[in-house]
């Protein structure tokens, strides 16, 4: 690498995360711990008829994280919002919740 190549990597913000202390990642566990007991209390207190839903861990390195798949006809919703304004497409309707 020339120098100004080098220069160049220096002035650009970093892609991702930088480098993790051992207490960086000490609190990312003690925080999912936390979360993942909150979420043990919730289902503890609850019929328990199902599995009880984990919280996703905190995104650190080595972590990786659960992304949804965006589908064709997703796709083509989210392209119809945009083209018309935030009218939803013919057959879609708005339902809202009870306040």
């Amino acid at each position: 690498m020339t120098d100004d190549e080098i220069a160049d990597l220096a002035a650009k913000d970093p892609v991702g995360y930088g480098r993790w202390t051992r207490s960086d990642l000490r609190l990312a566990a003690l925080e999912d711990a936390v979360h993942q007991q909150t979420a043990m209390m919730i289902w503890l207190a609850s019929d328990r008829k199902s599995k009880p839903r984990m919280p996703e861990l905190v995104r650190r390195p080595g972590i990786r994280i659960k992304r949804a798949v965006l589908t064709d006809e997703g796709r083509a919703y989210l392209q119809h919002l945009r083209d018309n304004q935030g009218a939803l497409p013919p057959g879609y309707t708005v339902i809202q919740a009870n306040n």
